[in-house]
């Protein structure tokens, strides 16, 4: 071969395409395992954001609001005149453990509620709903 020769061989692309395949091998796996935590985070998050809007919500208008989750999603509705405020569905492979509902009063306090997001990995965050109003998430 001349001195001349510009590009790459053939044998130095093959060993840069399985290193970068052996690569991918590796990282899928954690990858996918980051997925589902981030859904169950997210889906947490948002319902507990959920929860506490509710509740200005309900100061702000002097009314009862409801928040009635089931399966894979949950609702915020305004009780007396029966409008649903919000209707979000959790990320895909989140669940709720067992139905709940929750009622928001207009001096700030609420029923006591317990929100259990199930991951589609086998592991849970609960939200918790005290009488205060005040929203926690495990």
């Amino acid at each position: 071969m001349s001195k001349n020769t510009k590009g790459f061989s053939l044998v130095e692309i093959m060993v840069v395409v399985a290193v970068f395949g052996l690569l991918v091998a590796i990282s899928v796996p954690g990858f996918s395992s980051y997925t589902h935590a981030n859904r169950l985070s997210t889906s947490a998050s948002r319902l507990a954001a959920d929860l506490q809007w509710a509740r200005s919500t309900s100061i702000a208008n002097g009314r009862v609001i409801l928040v009635a989750a089931s399966g894979n999603g949950y609702t915020v509705t305004d009780v007396a005149t029966g409008n649903v405020l919000a209707d979000r569905d959790f990320e895909r492979g989140c669940t709720l453990a067992a139905d709940a509902s929750a009622r928001f009063f207009p001096w700030g306090l609420a029923e006591s509620a317990s929100f259990n997001v199930a991951g589609s990995s086998g592991t849970t965050r609960t939200i918790t709903l005290l009488p205060t109003g005040v929203v926690e998430v495990d």
